[in-house]
């Protein structure tokens, strides 16, 4: 559900999706048993995951990379990034390779062979959209 807490007049050059300089996701992942009221809120893998492996794995996403191997590639725009300006699909396809490192089906040198091959290999590994929440929207303030 969406509630609006706020509200604000804005120049009107002023894009809620355009102008922000910064946006936070956060992936909700179940590793309990399969739950029916939870399913359309958090991504059902219902199996343990190997946490520290995923940790040390999401440590090659820091930094500026090209990240076409993860992207939802249409031609037309940039796929260099800083780990800060991930997009949704990026969101999903990194937490869906970080689930196989956690499961132990992908070595943390798999995923790093992804992205090194700037979009010769593609990543399948797009996590289900349950689960992935926009956490946070920032914006430039006005001085």
């Amino acid at each position: 559900d969406i509630y609006i807490k706020d509200s604000f007049i804005v120049d009107e050059s002023f894009h809620a999706r355009y102008s922000a300089k910064k946006k936070e996701y956060r992936y909700l992942v179940s590793t309990k048993p399969y739950n029916p009221i939870e399913r359309l809120y958090v991504y059902q893998h219902n199996r343990p995951l190997d946490i520290e492996a995923m940790r040390e794995c999401a440590q090659i996403f820091l930094g500026e990379h090209d990240f076409a191997s993860f992207c939802v590639f249409n031609g037309l725009g940039d796929t260099i990034r800083v780990i800060e300006t991930i997009d949704r699909y990026m969101v999903r396809l990194i937490s869906g390779a970080l689930i196989q490192v956690g499961s132990h089906w992908r070595t943390k040198e798999f995923v790093e062979d992804l992205l090194n091959s700037k979009g010769k290999k593609e990543c399948l590994f797009k996590a289900k959209p349950e689960g992935l929440y926009l956490q946070e929207v920032y914006y430039e303030e006005d001085d």
